[in-house]
């Protein structure tokens, strides 16, 4: 994951990104939006270690009982009630550190609106203070349409490569041109102008979009005639011919069906990316997309093949970026990404 936050990307490998243990949003580590920010990100197993922190989401699944009951929920509702009778809105003005607050609130009152009867007091109560927490701390529509765009100021800082390199392919690269409607970046979509990413989109609720380019070795060009080919294929299925080895016979109707003809395969050299970009809510109630990318992912495919066990040729070099608050708030220009590869 290379981090979009701190000279707009630093490595880590493959461990996790480093914890805010204090906040980010102030200097001071009882600063009430820090105590918040810690209440719903960071979490302390039974080993006595802490995880989370300078992650994307919070550590909340459908089955999580935490914030819901107890101590921690009685803590929740403490802290929203004093953040709402104090009006600390009023104690941040910054635009980005206010949007970025309400991005991570968004995230929370998403998890508690997932459809679950269990613990439905508890859901309600923690939701309404949420909810009138997000819509004070709301931008209007222009301070968001004025928010960094963080992925263009990585690019500038120059900490990585703008190319990948196929002698050192496990070296991250950050393409400058990737945003850039004439490059050689092909920007997916559906009829009807359905993203691509649609189950990206649904399974976040929409807080956040996603992007996918496509390139393939050649440029616009060439990558524009790989797609124009795909557009030519009959949309007609047959029998996966690749699961038909392992099958005995008679069990033909087992191998499952895939596009027949098959469509021509994209060449070695392909690259992919999925850009995840930060939406927030406008002091006029509606959903706005920012230039704040929050995760880029990038393939490069080095070699074509089909492999049930998993094993043999390395096929592809995987990369991910993803913002960092630490970092995007705690320079002046610091919105740099870190990464870690996996």
């Amino acid at each position: 994951m290379l981090d979009l936050g701190r000279a707009n990307l630093a490595p880590c490998q493959s461990q996790s990104l480093p914890s805010l243990r204090q906040g980010a949003y102030s200097s001071d580590c009882d600063h009430i939006w820090n105590r918040l920010f810690r209440l719903f990100y960071l979490r302390h197993g039974r080993d006595g270690r802490q995880y989370g922190g300078d992650e994307l989401d919070p550590y909340l699944w459908r089955e999580t009982r935490y914030l819901l009951d107890g101590s921690s929920h009685d803590q929740a509702l403490k802290l929203l009630d004093e953040f709402l009778q104090q009006h600390s809105e009023r104690l941040i003005t910054d635009p980005l550190k206010r949007g970025l607050f309400q991005r991570d609130l968004l995230a929370v009152n998403d998890w508690l609106s997932l459809p679950n009867d269990e613990q439905a007091q508890g859901r309600s109560e923690l939701q309404k203070r949420i909810a009138q927490v997000i819509r004070r701390v709301a931008l209007t529509e222009d301070q968001i349409r004025k928010l960094p765009d963080n992925y263009a100021d990585a690019v500038r800082a120059q900490v990585f490569p703008r190319n990948d390199d196929p002698a050192d392919p496990q070296r991250p690269f950050l393409p400058a041109d990737l945003f850039d409607p004439k490059g050689p970046w092909v920007a997916l979509g559906e009829q009807h102008r359905r993203p691509v990413a649609s189950d990206h989109l649904e399974f976040f609720n929409g807080r956040s979009i996603f992007l996918v380019f496509f390139q393939v070795p050649g440029g616009r060009v060439k990558t524009l005639e790989y797609l124009a080919k795909l557009r030519t294929i009959p949309k007609t299925w047959g029998p996966n011919p690749d699961m038909l080895p392992f099958l005995r016979d008679g069990q033909a109707d087992l191998a499952g069906l895939v596009p027949y003809p098959e469509p021509p395969q994209f060449p070695i050299g392909t690259r992919m990316a999925l850009v995840r970009q930060m939406v927030l809510i406008s002091s006029g109630g509606d959903p706005m997309r920012t230039h704040l990318t929050e995760s880029v992912q990038m393939r490069v495919y080095r070699a074509i093949r089909f492999d049930l066990g998993g094993t043999g040729t390395h096929s592809q070099d995987f990369f991910e970026f993803r913002v960092s608050r630490e970092g995007l708030l705690s320079r002046a220009g610091g919105r740099a990404a870190s990464y870690c590869r996996r």
